[in-house]
């Protein structure tokens, strides 16, 4: 064995893995740095985005749709909680 030599290496031209992006900078996961390549401005005659088309009533009542809705999903996990606690408690203690 540590008389056998290798192999000498030969390049069969296949890529293993895509190393064109090593020598670029990482970006930063705390403080992000501005782009280099910012996108452009956004175009004036662009669409208006959603949040704009609503007048500030409607954004309330959206709000609110979305907090009952959220709540209504807590009530259940809570009610379910309850549901287990009793069970056990009824089981145990018998």
């Amino acid at each position: 064995m540590a008389g056998k030599r290798k192999a000498a290496f030969e390049d069969d031209g296949r890529t293993v893995a895509d190393m064109s992006g090593v020598g670029e900078a990482r970006p930063r996961l705390i403080i992000p740095r501005g782009r280099r390549n910012a996108a452009p401005p956004p175009d004036e005659t662009a669409p208006p985005q959603a949040a704009e088309l609503l007048t500030r009533e409607e954004k309330r009542m959206v709000a609110f749709a979305a907090i009952r809705a959220a709540l209504l999903i807590a009530l259940i996990f809570i009610g379910g909680a309850a549901l287990l606690i009793l069970f056990c408690v009824h089981v145990w203690f018998r």
